[in-house]
């Protein structure tokens, strides 16, 4: 368990992490979608680049997170106005270079696409 400034951001993060894998999973029991491939990875995946920039770049990161909860704008303007990219961008590149396949590669949150 992680402690210090960074741990509610590490439990935001997972507690968000399994409620979207658990809805794409419950989503496509119920048949609301054709999705291919495991809809509970994808929803694992969603958010990777989160992850990467938690534990890679913490001490770059935890301003960046703090500014997006306590300001108006959201955690994607946040990051692209001081890191120059955003989690999605990150996320997606990993995804790519380890070779999943292209169902694995998810819908880019709404709110980041607004944010470009």
């Amino acid at each position: 368990m992680t402690k210090g400034p960074l741990a509610e951001h590490f439990e935001s993060y997972w507690l968000q992490l399994i409620v979207q894998a658990t809805a794409a999973d419950l989503l496509c029991d119920k048949g609301t979608t054709d999705a291919e491939g495991d809809p509970f990875l994808a929803g694992l995946l969603m958010d990777l680049g989160r992850l990467v920039l938690l534990t890679t770049s913490s001490e770059t990161y935890l301003p960046v997170l703090v500014e997006a909860d306590n300001g108006p704008k959201d955690l994607h303007a946040v990051e692209l106005q001081e890191l120059g990219i955003d989690h999605v961008q990150i996320g997606t590149e990993l995804i790519n270079r380890w070779n999943f396949p292209a169902t694995m590669v998810v819908a880019v949150p709404s709110e980041a696409l607004s944010d470009r």
